[in-house]
């Protein structure tokens, strides 16, 4: 019976450890991923600033994409949790931004003192591609995982 019990207590931990990333008192429910923001293609040591909702999540960091695949280490998944968007890096670092009124996630980014913005409409695809070519930036949105994760 002590048996039957501990099993159930640890799948029920193993679940709960699954499907939630707790910090700082704040759960986070992974199955609801809004977007995921990865940073793709041609990045050379590159300073970069990136905001969305207004929120600065960094501020001139360097940026380098592999040389076989091209992605970053900058990586950001957005979860809903109420009235704001947690916003989680590939590191566990955590920030957070409020959601706006039309549901759009409003992205500025700056490269070489160019900026450039974007709307991210989550309905139209969760995966988001921020690639540079020649230090002009564009946004891939995506409906699937880009095969390259």
């Amino acid at each position: 019976m002590v048996k039957i019990i501990s099993s159930a207590l640890f799948l029920l931990h193993f679940f709960i450890a699954k499907n939630c990333i707790a910090q700082n008192g704040i759960s986070v429910d992974t199955n609801q991923i809004i977007i995921e923001i990865t940073f793709t293609n041609m990045y050379v040591l590159d300073t970069v600033t990136m905001k969305l909702n207004e929120v600065t999540l960094f501020d001139k960091r360097l940026v380098q994409s592999d040389s076989s695949d091209g992605v970053t280490s900058l990586q950001f998944r957005l979860y809903e949790n109420g009235k704001y968007y947690t916003i989680i890096d590939l590191y566990g670092q955590k920030s957070f931004c409020n959601i706006r009124k039309d549901g759009r996630v409003y992205f500025k980014f700056t490269i070489y003192e160019k900026e450039f913005e974007f709307f991210i409409e989550p309905n139209k695809g969760k995966f988001i591609l921020v690639e540079n070519s020649n230090n002009v930036i564009s946004l891939k949105q995506l409906k699937k995982r880009p095969s390259f994760f």
